[in-house]
């Protein structure tokens, strides 16, 4: 469902937006406003039907009556007030899902005036969140929670226990909580930057450019930056994640995907877990292929945080890579298979129990390089001494020539996945 609806939109957006480009028309602002009517469009088409949810143009309004700077595109859900003789609205920043930024053309310029749109947009959802209004609504924080312990290989806490971690993954763990909240933002451009490196460079550049790294930590930056049919991509687990790596979180990144089938998934994540309920996924057998990007190292001195940003530069192979893969569950030694499955029939095993230890020490070189190989699947977190399951729903499978595999199944994928491999085998 996902790729054809990704595909029917992306024909019509190149379709609709070379009529545009050919349009006769001088005047900016209607220019803009064309760009931005395309935007709503497509973003109103990629929404399933039958949900409290509609797009809208206006201004974003917090609990004190703040409003933001005025927003090209949102995907909102409830009631706003529409500002008289006008089409746009003022909406209440706790129903606003998505938020777009629409750039004809997207260069250095309109990236970092985007970037810093957007930047305002996700500050004012971080304080409202932790204001008195935040906290009189209640949010399930399940998958920031997921997220945190996929990303970290440490058990998430409970949000009243969250001091109980390391300062560093404290402020891994209050920004997870927050990207759950803030609307999905991204910055929309129809033309500028060429290629996949072009655009990368161009966010570098800007970047570099800053006198101070105050306000451009993780949570500034936007969830999808597209333009010409490239994206960079926001990591932060909802969908899109990357397991740390030591101290750094790969928490950027960029690729040649359709850029529809990224704002989707994108938009559709925000919609499950804000509504909690299943989205037509469809087949989900296919994932971008995203290339490292930016790298962050959270930390904290005399109570103040902070990020340390590394920028990767993308190798020629890389540029010229094929955007899509097919998924693939991970692939376990049958000792790491016992393991999953124990986890998949209660809610912990304890590293520290005699019997584990003396399993694990007759099979493993030690302990300790089990765990840490578990922990690197992205499936597992240890909590404590316990290990237990980031995933919803974990499936465990076998197949035919012997070999183990484990997945997240809570879309059904890996279900699909193993019957898939099934008929390839009888055929």
């Amino acid at each position: 469902m996902i790729k054809t609806v990704s595909e029917m939109l992306l024909a019509f957006m190149k379709a609709e937006s070379k009529a545009l480009a050919d349009y006769d028309l001088k005047h900016a602002p209607s220019i803009g406003n064309m760009y931005e009517g395309l935007s709503s469009k497509i973003l109103d088409s990629a929404v399933p039907p039958g949900l409290d949810l509609r797009v809208v143009d206006g201004f974003i309004v917090d609990a004190q009556g703040n409003m933001s700077g005025q927003i090209d595109c949102m995907l909102v859900t409830g009631e706003g007030e529409q500002i008289p003789y006008t089409k746009s609205y003022k909406w209440p920043i706790w129903d606003v899902l998505a938020v777009i930024e629409v750039k004809k053309n997207l260069y250095g310029a309109e990236l970092a005036d985007s970037f810093h749109h957007l930047r305002q947009v996700a500050e004012s959802f971080s304080n409202w969140l932790f204001t008195e209004g935040g906290e009189k609504r209640s949010f399930s924080l399940a998958p920031a929670m997921r997220a945190f312990s996929t990303i970290t290989g440490v058990h998430a806490p409970r949000y009243a226990d969250r001091e109980s971690l390391p300062e560093p993954l404290q402020l891994i763990y209050h920004t997870l909580v927050s990207e759950q909240i803030t609307p999905i933002l991204i910055v929309f451009g129809y033309n500028g930057y060429k290629s996949e490196t072009g655009l990368r460079e161009g966010l570098y550049g800007f970047l570099k450019d800053r006198d101070s790294g105050k306000g451009y930590g993780v949570p500034s930056f936007p969830h999808q930056i597209t333009c010409n049919g490239n994206s960079l991509v926001k990591l932060t687990g909802q969908p899109y994640m990357a397991p740390m790596e030591g101290d750094y979180w790969t928490f950027y990144g960029s690729t040649k995907s359709n850029p529809l089938w990224v704002m989707i998934e994108l938009i559709w994540t925000k919609i499950a877990n804000r509504f909690c309920i299943g989205m037509p996924w469809g087949e989900d057998l296919d994932v971008e292929v995203i290339h490292r990007l930016i790298e962050a190292k959270a930390v904290v001195e005399n109570g103040q945080g902070g990020w340390m940003l590394n920028y990767t530069s993308m190798s020629g192979e890389d540029d010229v890579s094929i955007h899509q893969e097919a998924w693939t569950p991970v692939f376990v030694s049958d000792t790491q298979f016992v393991i999953f499955n124990q986890l998949c029939n209660k809610e912990g095993v304890d590293i520290t129990e005699p019997a584990f230890v003396e399993y694990i020490s007759k099979k493993e070189k030690s302990v300790e390089a089990f765990v840490a190989d578990l922990q690197k699947t992205g499936l597992v977190s240890l909590d404590g001494t316990t290990l237990r399951l980031t995933t919803a729903e974990l499936m465990c499978g076998i197949f035919p020539e012997g070999g183990f595999a484990v997945g997240e199944n809570n879309t059904g994928r890996m279900t699909r996945y193993m019957h898939r491999k099934m008929h390839e085998k009888q055929a």
